[in-house]
């Protein structure tokens, strides 16, 4: 699955503390060198740690952007790359410009600026957006688009379940080239249009300024992770796809 456009996310805040927040972002393929600059003039450099994901796939149901993937008969483990900076010495209340470098084989991305910030301090106003079950509904790159154009950055994303649809197919994160479902991230960091120029929206740059906070909801516990042929489940007598994993749930003491 090697893309023309290995870096598959724009950066995201995570893990606010009274005097820190990390970045992350992910990328196709490994190699390179990953880090933020952040602070006035950029001066500073945090160096991230990259975590390779080990149950992304792709399947004949995947919608890839560039990619033909119906010819598939079983899954395909895609290799997607999590990068995670910790920029320390933050103040609370005090926004501070960012920018995420990766340093890929086949030439350097730099996302653009956003702005981050450490946890509030007690009594400090803050901006939090509640949304949940996006699961690539068509108008999610609609609603968030709206979220920037009439309020701007939120402090705050409070996400309780179901980010996506099937949780193991990697396109339904990031890179989806349908126009009608679009993925968690082009919603949320508005770049549908990256990777469909025809899109009427184009999302909103939400969770680059914004901690996210998430719950975990029943899309994000698929049923058994079986990618063999063999099933235990006789209403799976087809191909294996990641949708009938998706389907086939068991309960603890029996899977």
């Amino acid at each position: 699955f090697a893309s023309a456009r290995a870096v598959l996310s724009d950066p995201m805040l995570q893990n606010p503390t009274a005097n820190s927040v990390s970045v992350v972002w992910f990328t196709e393929g490994a190699g390179g060198t990953h880090y933020v600059r952040a602070k006035q003039g950029f001066n500073e450099r945090f160096e991230a740690t990259t975590t390779p994901m080990t149950r992304l796939h792709e399947d004949s149901n995947s919608e890839v952007f560039q990619t033909i993937t119906s010819g598939l008969t079983t899954p395909v483990r895609r290799p997607v790359f999590r990068h995670e900076a910790v920029v320390t010495g933050l103040v609370a209340g005090t926004r501070v410009p960012y920018v995420a470098i990766s340093e890929l084989p086949d030439g350097t991305f730099r996302s653009e600026e956003f702005s981050l910030q450490p946890l509030p301090a007690a009594g400090q106003p803050v901006k939090m957006l509640l949304t949940s079950d996006q699961q690539n509904n068509r108008m999610a790159t609609a609603n968030f688009q709206k979220v920037q154009e009439t309020i701007g950055p939120v402090d705050a994303v409070l996400f309780p379940g179901d980010f996506v649809s099937t949780p193991n197919r990697a396109s339904e994160w990031f890179d989806r080239a349908s126009l009608n479902n679009p993925s968690f991230f082009q919603s949320l960091q508005g770049t549908m249009r990256r990777w469909n120029s025809a899109s009427v929206f184009t999302g909103g740059q939400v969770l680059q300024h914004a901690a996210l906070y998430g719950c975990l909801g029943n899309h994000e516990h698929p049923g058994r992770y079986r990618l063999d042929p063999a099933t235990n489940n006789p209403a799976n007598t087809g191909t294996p796809n990641l949708n009938t994993m998706d389907n086939d749930p068991q309960p603890r003491w029996y899977a």
